[in-house]
């Protein structure tokens, strides 16, 4: 599709969400589980630091998408994104 290997990225972004915060709800939603997809280490590591990890764990790509987990989501200022 792309002409070349592309390999997902999954970053932890630390950012809240609408439906935990109480902008829109409270509790979450039921299929989001923040433990599920990224380990401590990841966790306290920066965007930027996380992409540059990533990118260097994974060989036979030469583009990569970078995409936030559940619950992470972009629920953050452009600025920080």
């Amino acid at each position: 599709r792309y002409g070349e290997k592309v390999h997902k990225l999954t970053l932890h972004g630390g950012f809240s969400c609408p439906n935990r915060d109480g902008t829109i709800g409270r509790g979450g939603c039921t299929f989001c589980n923040v433990a599920s997809f990224a380990d401590e280490e990841v966790q306290i590591k920066s965007i930027h630091e996380q992409l540059k990890d990533r990118a260097g764990e994974i060989h036979r790509a030469k583009r990569y998408l970078a995409y936030f987990q559940a619950y992470t989501s972009t629920y953050a200022e452009v600025q920080v994104l």
